[in-house]
């Protein structure tokens, strides 16, 4: 079954291997997805902190 779904895919995408701009493209899709992720992490550590210091207050 792995193979079959893997086959699909492979004549599907085939001919957009030979784009050109595609590694460019790629590339500049993993930089956005890279510069998100690290706003996201930046945000769930601030939210974090912030709710550690708020339960050690409460003494929770």
């Amino acid at each position: 079954m792995q193979v079959t779904d893997w086959k699909k895919a492979m004549t599907a995408g085939a001919s957009g291997v030979f784009e050109p701009g595609r590694a460019k493209a790629e590339a500049e899709d993993f930089e956005r997805q890279r510069d998100e992720l690290h706003a996201k992490i930046g945000q769930l550590t601030v939210e974090v902190d912030f709710l550690r210091k708020k339960s050690k207050q409460l003494g929770l």
